[in-house]
């Protein structure tokens, strides 16, 4: 999206609200189906929320790690056309409540089952499949060092009872590298490499791996294993003792895959009686029951000796998983892309406290001296949403350490998010400024500091990851002249919402006559009310206001497909200077409060929303279609 680009408008909705037959949405055939009736409706972009994994409250926003995707947005009939599921398993994945919410406990338990038994088949080989997915997962796992560390820290949680990494004995906790980014760092922006999928970019540079430290005196001898994966694929093969010897030759890259298809072994082993016995360390990098390239990658980011066979058995899961995910998403995405519409992302600023960054990467967070107390945590001061400010528990990054090498944690985050999505979003960028410090133990975030952020020596060190126009910095909420300088010295479109635009002062920079070109506008975020619901609860001087200010006479109430206030709204923010204007689904429909996604602050009930094909398939194209061609936004 260029900063001088013709005017343009998208659609906001996450990919679980999508309907399908899943209990939520997938990168299915209804994701494609949405991409052309967005097409249809003369709007360029679709925005959705983060594509991480979850928190406990479902939320995407502060999963267990800054790089893995939401396994439940994996696609059953997907893996089925792979050969990794059967009919069988499809059906058992499908659910038969209702389609307007998602339901996570169910999706979860599908989901792994699905998942499990789609593993099962890889490392069973029932199919024939193994070569065409070893060297792919294979690539996979070299191209993102990222993987190996989540691997390892799902393997090592389940080991330790589910229980987060700052309760682990100190075997599984101790030890890990003191520093990242000690082997030369060389970021691309080329896709994720899942398979043979299209790519127009060089890929020609890997992340660094981080030196191996002195391992622990004793390793942990847990036992407890999660679900059934290891009755399902059977007894892992040995663990050699020399870890450090020669895990094979590394197969041939995906780019060449086919052309050395014929140079490949042909003789697989017996799989269906061990666990990653396809193929010889000679042949395929195996060792230890597991790909070789993953081996590797475990054995860069902590001592061997904590992990049991089970555990790497687990990992080899889990980095299984992760491949699924993004070879899903790249093809949905190169569909997408081929139907005319770009896809907007979204990246959280922080990162759980439970999750495998903080784990792998303690040096680089603000810890207390034993290495696991948070002496401080992320929030927002009061404001609009909440007076007693929102506590939001996250480790705030050390700044400084982070600086000394280079920013190299970031600059391979970025590069991961830039090539998931077309256009980032960085949630919470006034952070990145200067961000509200909490101290720990603190009930709200009413007792909070400002600290200096990294400023533009954070986006010097990344410079070339991203491009010009692929950044939107979500600004919103409290802020200072640190922002606005920041804004202007990266060139980052910022964000309005016309909801925060009719308070009393009535000089609010959100009032649609004061947006700038480069800006992108909003009729309301994943956090706000629908307008509907926005206009029903607001103050009746804050109504009266807006309604006047967007020309609107007669009955405001009336939601639905046609609501003329709702329209009125929409068609306000349409005639903006900004060069991009999103807007909800929801807004689209004429829906009301119980359509909304999220609460800030409310723990529960949230996330949950969701659409069914006849909602998506009754909004009124011609409608947005005509409003898109009047303000010059096709």
């Amino acid at each position: 999206m260029n900063k001088n680009e013709e005017r343009k408008s998208g659609v906001l909705m996450n990919i679980s609200s999508l309907p399908g037959p899943f209990g939520i949405g997938v990168f299915g055939e209804e994701a494609r189906a949405f991409a052309r009736k967005l097409k249809a409706m003369g709007f360029s972009y679709w925005q959705i929320l983060p594509l991480g994994t979850l928190d406990r409250g479902n939320s995407p926003y502060c999963g267990d790690s800054a790089f893995a995707g939401n396994e439940l947005y994996i696609d059953p009939r997907e893996l089925r056309k792979e050969g990794l599921l059967t009919d069988g398993d499809v059906t058992a994945a499908l659910y038969h409540g209702t389609p307007y919410t998602c339901d996570y406990d169910f999706v979860r338990h599908a989901k792994e089952e699905m998942l499990a038994k789609a593993f099962a088949a890889y490392k069973s080989d029932k199919s024939g499949l193994f070569p065409k997915f070893s060297g792919e997962f294979s690539a996979f796992v070299r191209e993102n060092p990222w993987v190996g560390k989540y691997a390892a820290y799902r393997a090592l949680k389940d080991k330790n009872g589910g229980r987060p990494w700052y309760e682990w004995p100190d075997a599984d906790v101790e030890n890990l590298p003191e520093s990242v980014g000690k082997r030369p760092q060389k970021v691309d922006n080329s896709p994720i490499n899942v398979g043979n999928q299209p790519e127009n970019v060089d890929k020609s540079g890997t992340e660094g791996r981080e030196d191996l430290s002195k391992p622990p005196e004793s390793a942990n001898d847990a036992t407890f294993t999660v679900g059934n994966l290891e009755e399902i694929v059977g007894k892992s093969a040995e663990i050699v003792e020399n870890f450090s010897g020669n895990v094979g030759n590394s197969v041939p890259t995906v780019e060449n895959f086919a052309e050395n298809e014929e140079n490949k072994p042909k003789n697989v082993g017996n799989p269906q009686n061990i666990v990653g016995n396809s193929v010889t360390d000679s042949q395929e990098g195996e060792c230890c029951g597991i790909s070789g390239a993953l081996f590797t990658e475990i054995k860069n980011c902590c001592p061997l000796d904590i992990f049991r066979e089970s555990d790497l058995a687990r990992a080899e899961y889990y980095a299984f998983v992760q491949f699924l995910f993004f070879r899903e998403w790249r093809k949905l995405k190169t569909y997408v892309n081929g139907a005319g519409i770009r896809i907007i992302g979204d990246m959280p600023l922080y990162v759980a406290y439970d999750s495998s960054d903080v784990w792998g990467y303690r040096q680089l967070f603000c810890l207390e001296e034993d290495g696991r107390t948070l002496s401080g945590v992320a929030g927002v001061p009061p404001d609009y949403f909440s007076e007693e400010g929102q506590l939001w528990g996250n480790p705030l990054y050390d700044w400084k350490t982070m600086e000394k090498d280079g920013f190299s944690w970031w600059k391979q985050r970025v590069s991961v998010a830039m090539k998931c999505y077309d256009v980032l979003r960085i949630d919470h960028f006034r952070g990145l400024a200067s961000y509200w410090k909490i101290p720990g133990g603190e009930k709200t975030a009413v007792n909070g500091s400002w600290q200096e952020g990294p400023g533009m020596k954070l986006f010097s060190a990344l410079e070339g990851i991203y491009g010009e126009g692929q950044i939107i910095a979500e600004d919103l909420g409290v802020f200072g002249e640190d922002v606005e300088e920041l804004l202007r010295a990266t060139g980052f479109a910022g964000m309005k919402v016309i909801q925060f635009g009719f308070d009393e002062s009535r000089d609010s920079l959100n009032l649609p006559h004061k947006y700038g070109k480069n800006s992108i506008a909003y009729t309301g975020t994943h956090d706000n009310n629908t307008v509907l619901g926005w206009l029903y609860e607001a103050a009746p001087g804050e109504r009266e206001y807006a309604l006047a200010y967007c020309g609107f006479k007669g009955d405001w109430t009336r939601g639905g497909y046609d609501s003329p206030s709702v329209r009125a709204v929409i068609e306000t923010v349409m005639r903006t200077a900004s060069r991009l204007v999103i807007v909800p689904l929801q807004d689209l429909c004429g829906f009301g409060r119980d359509a909304r996604m999220n609460i800030p602050g409310e723990p529960d009930g949230n996330w949950r929303y969701r659409a069914d094909q006849e909602t998506i398939d009754n909004i009124d194209a011609a409608y947005f279609y005509g409003i898109n061609r009047l303000f010059s936004r096709l």
